[in-house]
C-alpha cells in the first residue's frame, strides 16, 4: 500500500468548527488550517466566509510529474498535485487540502490554491510581487531568480508597505486597475535576507529560502501605477516598454496557465492587452550583485514619482 493509500482521509469537517477567520484579497476566509501568512479577521461563521479552506481526501486524475507537480482543470473543480503528498481541490469558493505536510500544504493554499481559486473568480492574478509606494501599487514581475521578492523588501525597508507577495491580483473596472492586498508573509532566499538584514523562517527543506512576516502590510487596494518586468544588466536601468514588448513581459507572468495550462491563459489575452493601455510598463535591470537593491528601490521610486 502506497503513503497516499494508507493515509487516514477524514470527512471534511464542519469549516466553522476548529476554523481560523483572516481577509485576503478582498475576500472573507475561513480556514481548518492555520494560515499565519494572512491577516487575521473577526470570526464569522461559516455561513459568513467567501472562500471557505477544508481538509477531505482529495482524487487526482494521476500523480506530479518529475518537475514534482501537476494540475488539471475542471468544469467544476480544478486539481493541483505535488510530490510532498500535498492535493488541492479548487471551486470558486472553496479549497479542500489533503496533505501529510501541513507546513508544505500552507504554502501551497497561499500561492497556487489562492491563485487558481481567484482565477475561477474572474480576477486578473499575476505572478509577482507588488508593494504601495506612496499610494500607488508597483508590480514587480519576472523569471524564478529575478529578485521580485527581493526588490519588493527593498522597498518596504525605504517605509513602503507591502501589498502582496507571490500572487497580484487586480480589481479591474472603467476607472482603471487597482491591486488588492494579498498575504503579509515575503519568501526569500537566504543571500536576500541577509543583504536586508532580516530573519526568516524555514520555508521547506531543500529550498534556500524562508518566509519573513515582517513587512509591514498595506491595509487597502491601491491603484495601479507600474509593472515592472525584472531582469540582468550591467547597471541599474528602467527603460519604458509599450506594445507588443509590454504584452509579452507581462502576459509571461500570467498566473493560472502555470498550473492550468495554456489554455487558462488563452481567454485573458484582450484582459492583458487592455490593462496596458492605461498603465505605464517597463524593463527594470540590474547586476546580480545585491549591492545594487538600494539603487534598484530608488529607481522605481523615482519613476512612480514622474
Amino acid at each position: 500500500m502506497t503513503p497516499v493509500e494508507s493515509r487516514i482521509r477524514a470527512a471534511p469537517p464542519d469549516p466553522s468548527s476548529g476554523a481560523a477567520s483572516y481577509s485576503v484579497f478582498g475576500l472573507r476566509l475561513r480556514s481548518a488550517l492555520p494560515l499565519p501568512g494572512l491577516r487575521p479577521a473577526p470570526p464569522s461563521g461559516a455561513g459568513g466566509a467567501e472562500v471557505v479552506v477544508r481538509r477531505g481526501p482529495v482524487d487526482a486524475p494521476g500523480p506530479a510529474s518529475a518537475y514534482g507537480i501537476a494540475g488539471w482543470p475542471g468544469d467544476d473543480a480544478d486539481t493541483i498535485v505535488w510530490r510532498r503528498d500535498t492535493r488541492l481541490r479548487i471551486t470558486a469558493s472553496d479549497i479542500t487540502v489533503d496533505t501529510a505536510d501541513d507546513a508544505f500544504a500552507r504554502q501551497c493554499v497561499l500561492g497556487p490554491g489562492l491563485g487558481v481559486l481567484l482565477h475561477r473568480r474572474g480576477r486578473l492574478v499575476l505572478h509577482g510581487s507588488a508593494v504601495d509606494v506612496g499610494g500607488r501599487a508597483v508590480v514587480l514581475v519576472g523569471d524564478k531568480g529575478a529578485g521580485k521578492s527581493t526588490t519588493a523588501a527593498a522597498l518596504v525597508a525605504r517605509g513602503h508597505r507591502l501589498l502582496t507577495d507571490d500572487l497580484v491580483a487586480l480589481d479591474e473596472d472603467a476607472g482603471g486597475a487597482a491591486v488588492l492586498p494579498g498575504p503579509t508573509q515575503m519568501k526569500l532566499w537566504s543571500a536576500s535576507a541577509s543583504a536586508l538584514g532580516v530573519e526568516t523562517e524555514p520555508f521547506m527543506d531543500g529550498i534556500d529560502k524562508g518566509v519573513w512576516h515582517g513587512a509591514a502590510p498595506a491595509e487597502r487596494a491601491a491603484p495601479l501605477a507600474l509593472v515592472c518586468s525584472l531582469g540582468w544588466g550591467e547597471r541599474v536601468a528602467l527603460t519604458p516598454l509599450a506594445g507588443g514588448a509590454a504584452f509579452g513581459d507581462v502576459f509571461g507572468h500570467v498566473y493560472a496557465p502555470r498550473f492550468l495550462g495554456a489554455q487558462a491563459g488563452a481567454p485573458l489575452v484582450g484582459r492583458v492587452a487592455g490593462l496596458l493601455q492605461g498603465v505605464r510598463a517597463g524593463r527594470l535591470v540590474r547586476p546580480r550583485d545585491l549591492g545594487a537593491v538600494d539603487a534598484l528601490a530608488e529607481a522605481i521610486e523615482t519613476a512612480v514619482a514622474a
